[in-house]
C-alpha cells in the first residue's frame, strides 16, 4: 500500500512539473511498474473541465495492454524501464511531423539522450524498442496529428520525466534556432564521451545518493550559515519550478565568507534538497567537506567569486529559450530598458568549452564583465548577483528577453 501510495505522490508531482513546463497532457499517457503484473497508469477524466486532470489507476499487463499497446511494449520488452511517459508537446509534435532526427545541439541532451534524438513511426514497436535501448527517447509520427509527439523512458519515474522535459527542449531549441541562423550542433565525439560518461557514472549516482545530516559536518552551523543554506533550497526549488533547470542539471552557490562558499551538490534533484545536502567548498583549493560532491563546476563558481568581489551568488542554469540562442551561438540583447538594467548589460555569449574544464572557467570570467550574465555555447547560462534574489531576478530576465527576442522574430515571418 504504501508503495503504491508513493507512486500516486510521484505521479501528481511528475505531473504537475510536466504542466509547468506547458507540455501538453490532455492525451498524456503515463505508466509505472510497481511489479511483473501491476502498474499504476494515469488516465484522462472525460467529464472534468480541466483537460489536464488526470486520475491514476491500477492495472495488469493485459489491461496495460488494452490502454496503451506502445506502453505494454517497451515495459514487455525491457524489465529495467520502469516508467514510460507518451506526450504530444508542442514542439516534438512538429519535429515528429517533419519526420527528421534531431542532433545534439546542448550537452544535457547529448549525455542523457545521446547524438540524436530519433524520429519512428507510431506502430513500429520494435524499431522504437531498439532505439530505446540506447536513447531512452523517441519522436513518434502518426498519419493521426493528435497522436504525434514524444515516448521517454527510465529505471524510474525521475529519469523519465527529465527526459521528456530535455526533449521537449532540444526540440524547441533545433526548430527556433533557426530563426537565428540555425543549432551548431556538438562535435560527434565530445558529445559520445559525455553520453559515455553520463551512462557509466552520472546516470547511477543521480536519485540514489543519501541526504547528510548535521552528523556529516563534524561541526556546529552558524545562523548566518544555515541561513544562506536555506535560501541555497529555496532558490533551487524555485528554479525547478521554473523550469530554468531539468532534474538535477545546473548547479547553485554563495559565498560564504571570503574562504568558502555553499554548492548544491553533484547528482540531486532540486526539489528533495535539505539545508544539510549544501556543500562548504573552499574556494582555492576546492577542497570541500562531508560526503555529497559538489557541483562539478565549482571552479567555475570559485574564479566568478575571485574576479568580482562584490557577486555573492553564482546560478548556472539550462533555460528554454536561452538555450536556443546558446545553441545558435548568439548573445542576448535585452529588448527593453529595463531588463538592460536588470542584467547589467547584454547577455554576451562565452564560447564552447567542456563541461567543468578549466577552459569553461576561463571563458565564462572573460565574458562575465561589468555585465552579470553569460551564455555559454551549447551548454547553457551562468548569471551573478549580490544576493539570491538578486540573481534570480537576473535568470528571469536573461530568459524573458530570449522569449521576446524569438517571439518578435516569429511575428515577424
Amino acid at each position: 500500500m504504501s508503495n503504491e501510495k508513493n507512486a500516486r505522490k510521484a505521479l501528481n508531482l511528475c505531473l504537475s512539473q510536466l504542466k509547468s513546463a506547458n507540455i501538453e497532457l490532455s492525451n498524456a499517457f503515463l505508466a509505472l511498474r510497481l511489479s511483473d503484473d501491476t502498474f499504476l497508469a494515469t488516465v484522462p477524466v472525460t467529464h472534468s473541465h480541466d483537460c489536464d486532470d488526470h486520475h491514476f489507476s491500477l492495472i495488469n499487463q493485459e489491461e496495460l495492454r488494452t490502454a496503451n499497446q506502445l506502453a505494454y511494449s517497451i515495459f514487455l520488452a525491457d524489465r529495467k524501464k520502469n516508467a514510460v511517459i507518451l506526450t504530444h508537446s508542442r514542439f516534438c509534435s512538429l519535429a515528429a511531423k517533419m519526420g527528421q532526427d534531431i542532433p545534439a545541439a546542448l550537452d544535457d541532451m547529448a549525455q542523457i539522450i545521446g547524438l540524436t534524438m530519433k524520429t519512428c513511426a507510431l506502430d513500429e514497436y520494435k524499431k522504437i524498442n531498439r532505439i530505446l535501448k540506447k536513447n531512452r527517447c523517441c519522436l513518434i509520427k502518426s498519419n493521426d496529428p493528435d497522436e504525434q509527439g514524444a515516448i521517454a523512458v527510465g529505471k524510474n519515474l525521475n529519469e523519465a520525466l527529465i527526459v521528456t522535459l530535455l526533449m521537449e527542449k532540444a526540440a524547441q531549441v533545433h526548430l527556433q534556432a533557426i530563426m537565428l541562423g540555425g543549432a551548431k550542433t556538438l562535435k560527434p565525439l565530445e558529445a559520445q564521451i559525455m553520453h559515455l560518461g553520463y551512462a557509466l557514472s552520472y546516470s547511477k549516482i543521480s536519485g540514489s545518493l543519501s541526504h547528510q545530516t548535521p552528523s556529516d559536518l563534524s561541526r556546529s552551523l552558524s545562523n548566518h550559515e544555515l541561513t544562506l543554506r536555506n535560501q541555497l533550497v529555496d532558490l533551487g526549488q524555485s528554479l525547478s519550478r521554473e523550469n530554468l533547470v531539468q532534474g538535477t542539471w545546473g548547479n547553485i552557490s554563495i559565498r560564504l565568507d571570503q574562504q568558502y562558499m555553499l554548492c548544491t551538490p553533484s547528482g540531486m534533484d532540486y526539489l528533495t534538497l535539505t539545508p544539510y545536502d549544501m556543500v562548504r567548498v573552499e574556494m582555492n583549493t576546492l577542497k570541500y567537506e562531508g560526503k555529497l560532491k559538489p557541483t562539478g563546476e565549482k571552479a567555475l563558481h570559485a574564479a566568478l567569486y575571485a574576479s568580482h568581489p562584490d557577486v555573492h551568488c553564482v546560478i548556472h542554469t539550462h533555460p528554454v529559450y536561452g538555450s536556443v540562442f546558446a545553441a545558435a551561438h548568439q548573445k542576448i540583447v535585452p529588448p527593453n530598458p529595463e531588463l538592460t538594467e536588470c542584467l547589467g548589460g547584454d547577455v554576451e555569449l562565452a564560447e564552447y568549452a567542456f563541461p567543468t574544464s578549466k577552459q569553461l572557467s576561463v571563458n565564462v570570467v572573460k565574458a562575465i564583465k561589468d555585465n552579470r550574465a553569460c551564455m555559454m555555447e551549447n551548454h547553457g547560462m551562468v548569471v551573478c548577483g549580490a544576493t539570491p534574489d538578486e540573481a534570480h531576478a537576473r535568470c528571469r530576465a536573461a530568459e524573458k528577453s530570449a522569449r521576446l527576442i524569438l517571439e518578435a522574430l516569429y511575428q515577424s515571418r
